[in-house]
């Protein structure tokens, strides 16, 4: 509930927003995967990715379903960084792609690179 009163409360403040779920997020070493999807997404739209991408990996880590939340439209400046990049190759999403296809959202470049829009 907290989560989402940030979002909601400071949807005209952004740094205010960022600063509240920055707290959150470093003062509860328990939160569940779907609190910090809800963290990720929010600071996305905030306009802080890296932080977001922080997050949902923390997220991933705790449970491989929160996944999803990079797949969220509110992230998709999240999906143009470099740690995005070298996030899905370190867990083998690229390879899979390669393999199997790859999905909507995301092509090869090149012979070794890949855009995920």
């Amino acid at each position: 509930r907290m989560i989402h009163n940030i979002g909601k409360d400071f949807l005209n403040k952004p740094e205010k927003g960022l600063i509240g779920l920055r707290r959150i997020y470093s003062s509860d070493e328990n939160l569940s995967s779907t609190q910090l999807g809800r963290i990720s997404i929010w600071s996305a739209y905030f306009g802080d990715y890296d932080f977001a991408m922080e997050v949902t990996e923390r997220a991933i880590r705790i449970n491989a379903e929160a996944i999803i939340n990079l797949w969220h439209p509110g992230m998709k400046d999240v999906r143009q960084l470099p740690r995005f990049n070298q996030f899905v190759r370190e867990i083998g999403l690229v390879d899979y792609w390669k393999q199997y296809g790859w999905p909507d959202l995301c092509r090869p470049v090149g012979d070794d690179d890949f855009l995920c829009e």
